[in-house]
């Protein structure tokens, strides 16, 4: 355990009876009360890869087992390389893209974007392994000239954790841009997707499906896969995956109060999201349920759910529709997550 108060700080270092597959000497910093157990890779995209109910051992958080926890190279493949698992940020844009600047200009933006492909550097610390705390990190643009701030606090007792965040145009000139966040969950069968039904969805990608088109736009949770036959979204994270294993990235109109949970049908644990859906309006959802791999291995099962401020993953589709956000030279935005769990 280590205690930190301040802008000064020492580190902890993963070792090898760490749970997680990283490389030799990556700084972590733990935060921790009686209920939950948080570690954070500030020299990995700031990933948060732990998020573990201490009193069961599970960790929700998705690790790739074929992928381990490394330094960022900026030009890899993402899925190839850097998706690890844990809980990326995601700014200014999913897809990569070209996009139009305020002067004129245009920038190509990488894949997953600029926050999940470099290092982060700590802000502020106040931290404990038994009494929860705060863990502030930043980052600085590389192909938009931005600082992008996150500051993960945890309650001293309760297994409930806030995400608070800052963008920042430190450049001269205004840009586009789009932000969700990207946590990988680790998914055992049965598992179902809280969401209020008749919210309208809207299909970024399907693999191992048809994608069928209609005149009227779907409606969470149903998926037409044929004329006939329906998936159910909502609880398809089940042994259906032995006889269609397939993959989506969907949008779906964020509830209007803002939530929405995973709950696990076996033990009824419940993780749930809070955030505003004024900031926010779309939740994107990647549910893998045994469709999709990215860096070659067999398919695998995972679960993002994504708060999010545009419905699509292209910045520059979000521009065309008029749902990309915008920083003038010296603007900044400011959005909160508010995760909690239930055992």
């Amino acid at each position: 355990m280590f205690r930190v108060i301040g802008r000064g700080y020492r580190w902890a270092h993963m070792n090898s009876n760490s749970s997680l597959p990283a490389a030799d000497g990556l700084r972590v910093i733990r935060l921790g009360n009686a209920a939950l157990a948080l570690a954070l890779l500030p020299e990995v995209g700031g990933k948060l890869v732990e998020l573990r109910d201490r009193r069961t051992g599970r960790d929700w958080l998705w690790q790739n087992p074929h992928l381990a926890h490394a330094p960022p190279a900026y030009a890899a493949s993402f899925g190839g390389v850097l998706d690890s698992g844990g809980w990326d940020e995601i700014v200014p844009s999913v897809s990569a893209c070209s996009i139009e600047l305020g002067d004129g200009s245009h920038r190509l933006l990488p894949d997953h974007g600029d926050a999940a492909r470099l290092a982060w550097t700590v802000r502020a610390l106040q931290v404990s392994e038994d009494h929860g705390g705060r863990c502030e990190l930043e980052v600085s643009g590389r192909a938009l000239p931005f600082r992008f701030s996150r500051a993960v606090e945890l309650d001293a007792v309760q297994p409930r954790l806030i995400c608070s965040y800052e963008l920042q145009n430190t450049g001269a000139v205004g840009w586009p841009y789009l932000y969700c966040a990207h946590p990988l969950f680790d998914i055992r069968r049965g598992a179902l997707i809280d969401l209020p039904a008749g919210q309208e969805m809207r299909i970024e990608a399907l693999i191992g499906v048809p994608r069928l088109t209609h005149g009227e736009p779907c409606r969470w949770p149903t998926l037409p896969i044929s004329a006939t036959t329906t998936l159910n979204l909502a609880a398809s994270l089940d042994a259906a995956a032995d006889s269609l294993p397939f993959a989506a990235k969907i949008f779906v109109r964020s509830p209007p109060d803002g939530c929405v949970s995973i709950v696990d049908s076996t033990s009824s644990a419940r993780l749930t999201f809070r955030y505003d859906p004024a900031s926010m309006p779309w939740l994107g959802l990647w549910i893998n349920n045994g469709g999709w791999s990215g860096s070659g291995s067999a398919p695998y099962r995972n679960l993002a759910v994504e708060p999010s401020t545009a419905g699509t993953d292209s910045l520059a589709e979000a521009v065309a529709t008029g749902e990309a956000l915008t920083l003038a030279p010296g603007e900044s935005h400011q959005w909160s997550i508010v995760v909690e769990l239930r055992s």
